[in-house]
């Protein structure tokens, strides 16, 4: 997997944690759709992870660009809209938060 893909995939793998701390079913349910969604399976993830785990350089990128990402989300005002708000404080459904993966665009 490209390392930009990966890092993509590991921030919003962080972001869905973060989201879902509180349910681990509904936390579940969004991993499986986003690694489905990117055509990857735990097997690549976790290959991929191995490479970067071991270069320490690679690592020091991957976390200096995952940061980057969540100060410019928590730089704007609110990254939810109404409707995923509601979602989320019912917690009955996982919400699909704004990516790429989730529309296909990149």
């Amino acid at each position: 997997m490209p390392e930009e893909k990966f890092q993509q995939i590991y921030g919003d793998i962080l972001f869905l944690g973060e989201l879902y701390r509180s349910d681990s079913t509904a936390l579940r349910l969004a991993l499986d759709s986003m690694l489905t969604a990117n055509n990857i399976d735990t097997t690549i993830l976790f290959a991929s992870a191995r490479e970067i785990v071991v270069d320490k350089q690679k690592s020091a990128e991957l976390y200096r660009i995952v940061i980057e990402r969540f100060e410019k989300q928590s730089a704007r005002p609110d990254t939810l809209d109404a409707k995923e708000k509601a979602t989320r404080d019912s917690l009955s459904t996982p919400i699909k938060p704004k990516a790429p993966y989730l529309t296909g665009k990149e």
